[in-house]
């Protein structure tokens, strides 16, 4: 089995976004994100830089290792 580890960490950003109660807009704005790259992280599962992992984590408020915990 192949893990699509773009995928899973998409995946997980969206689950711990939406626990925030935040909207994708919102986290990418607090970011400095572009909101598109945003929705692609979230939904078309695109390669990302370790440093824009890191933005993700710090507006989540957690641990970027914490975004690849199911990898």
């Amino acid at each position: 089995m192949v893990l699509d580890v773009e995928k899973v960490v998409g995946e997980t950003i969206r689950k711990m976004r939406r626990k925030k109660g935040i909207t994708q807009e919102k986290l990418a704005d607090l970011a400095g994100i572009n909101r598109t790259h945003m929705y692609r992280i979230e939904n078309e599962h695109v390669q990302m830089t370790l440093g824009t992992l890191k933005l993700i984590a710090d507006t989540l408020e957690v641990r970027a290792r914490e975004l690849l915990r199911d990898v």
